[in-house]
């Protein structure tokens, strides 16, 4: 019988495994939760932001200062100095500067430390901050001495332990910021926002802009009578860009805690506002807001809004918003829209001393000259050209309406193109003249007014890129027959 072999080959291959293991879980992962722990300790917040529940802070350079900031469920609220909503944004970004701070060394450690020579005997500025995180409720004590290190840095004590510890200059400051730095200055805040069915704003030496919902589309809440204006519809987006900026103005300081002061309204010109702006909801519940007239170099005025006590100071360029005028809310492609399968007949043209350009006929699906004149002998209209035109114009969108430029003439002015549209019944369908420079308004690149009868005597600026994607040239070269 033949003997069996000891399996050396397994045997050693397990024993291989075995010390690998022992090597890791033994050695490198010890290092491991050695190097994390150290990390830890060396955390000026050693828990996360998200569990932080409250934070006290007293600073000793201020007379009787306490901040104190407490989260009731998602909102954080300021408890002392006085009560007021906190910014969440402004909470979080000091909670993550806290939490990006290490100590930097440890100074001395051990019973009888004399804390007067690190300035912790009474402390510059003391914080307790308190997370909800299991185990049961943690708080970290942090106290700044008034003695500074001979490098600017600072000394330090966490959590009543007997050992002083080297922080940043960083930490003072963020430990200091001013109670008035985590107030909420939102004139509408909150997390969220109901849907509104009204807007109307009130503003000096224009008319007031009134919008209402229809449906899901916002529209003008009183037009004109029988004004050809009413077809006109507003750019969704742009109403809704414009309700966002406006239930977005945030004061950049509180200039009174009681808007109902009437020394405070005299003093910050409230007494008489010069811009109201009112949204109404589904509800029919109100969210309003008023501003002061701005002085000729002013670029703060102040505001009230209907849901806070306070009294802000705004900039400039957040009340000069509210002058947006209708027109900037249009829908900038319907001056140039119209149903392409109605167009049966084409007239193009230039300005006299100016490359003709032909009329034209669809026939039989195929568009053909209209009465050529000698110019056009032997050439033959491209199709497939005139359907990419017709495109083209239907998806023109303008940048802006030019409100100080002249209505175009009819009589074309050098470079201008005109291009006019017919029915099969010889009704205009829509009319289009574009014209490189305007008068009264040079910055614009290209102008284009639309005289379809829907926007009459409105011109508008567009993109020359746009322009340049016209093919007005819709022949085949002249003494060239083309191959359809």
């Amino acid at each position: 019988m033949e003997k069996t072999k000891f399996p050396w080959t397994v045997f050693l291959m397990a024993l291989a495994v075995g010390f690998s293991s022992w090597v890791y879980f033994g050695v490198y992962s010890t290092e491991e939760n050695r190097e994390k722990l150290k990390t830890e300790a060396a955390a000026v917040l050693p828990f996360s932001n998200s569990t932080v529940v409250e934070v006290r802070i007293s600073d000793r350079s201020v007379p009787a200062s306490e901040t104190w900031l407490k989260k009731e469920g998602e909102v954080w609220r300021i408890l002392k100095p006085y009560e007021d909503l906190a910014e969440l944004t402004t909470v979080d970004g000091f909670l993550a500067t806290l939490s990006a701070e290490k100590i930097q060394e440890t100074v001395k450690e051990g019973p009888g430390i004399d804390w007067k020579v690190y300035g912790l005997s009474e402390p510059l500025v003391q914080a307790t901050i308190t997370t909800n995180a299991s185990p049961p409720a943690h708080e970290r004590k942090i106290q700044i001495g008034t003695v500074k290190a001979f490098d600017g840095s600072l000394y330090a004590r966490f959590d009543q332990n007997e050992r002083v510890v080297l922080v940043s200059s960083t930490l003072q400051a963020a430990l200091q910021r001013e109670p008035r730095d985590f107030r909420d200055k939102h004139f509408f805040a909150g997390s969220s926002l109901p849907n509104f069915k009204s807007l109307s704003v009130s503003r000096p030496g224009q008319p007031a802009l009134l919008l209402k919902k229809d449906g899901d589309l916002w529209v003008e809440a009183s037009p004109l009578p029988s004004s050809k204006m009413n077809i006109w519809p507003l750019d969704q987006q742009q109403v809704k860009s414009f309700i966002d900026a406006i239930t977005g103005i945030r004061g950049s300081d509180v200039w009174g805690d009681d808007k109902t002061d009437v020394k405070v309204l005299r003093l910050r010109k409230l007494e008489q506002p010069a811009y109201e702006l009112i949204l109404k909801t589904e509800k029919n519940e109100s969210f309003g807001a008023k501003f002061a007239k701005l002085g000729v170099n002013e670029s703060l005025s102040a505001g009230v809004s209907s849901l806070r006590p306070l009294v802000f100071s705004v900039y400039k360029g957040q009340i000069e918003l509210l002058n947006k005028s209708i027109d900037e809310l249009r829908d900038l492609n319907f001056p140039f829209q119209f149903k392409i399968a109605d167009v049966k007949r084409i007239e193009l043209e230039r300005a006299r001393g100016s490359v003709s350009l032909p009329t034209l006929e669809k026939v039989s699906e195929k568009w053909t000259l209209v009465a050529p004149n000698q110019e056009f002998v032997g050439r033959d209209v491209l199709s497939d050209r005139v359907d990419k035109l017709l495109t083209s114009l239907n998806g023109l969108s303008a940048k802006r309406i030019l409100p100080k430029a002249k209505p175009l003439s009819k009589r074309l002015a050098k470079g201008a193109v005109r291009a006019t549209l017919f029915d099969s019944s010889g009704k205009q369908v829509s009319e289009f003249i574009f014209q490189s420079v305007v008068s009264g308004d040079t910055s614009a690149e290209q102008a284009v007014q639309a005289t379809s009868g829907l926007i009459p005597g409105k011109v508008f600026e567009i993109d020359r890129i746009l322009f340049d994607g016209l093919e007005f040239d819709v022949l085949t070269p002249p003494q060239e027959k083309s191959a359809k």
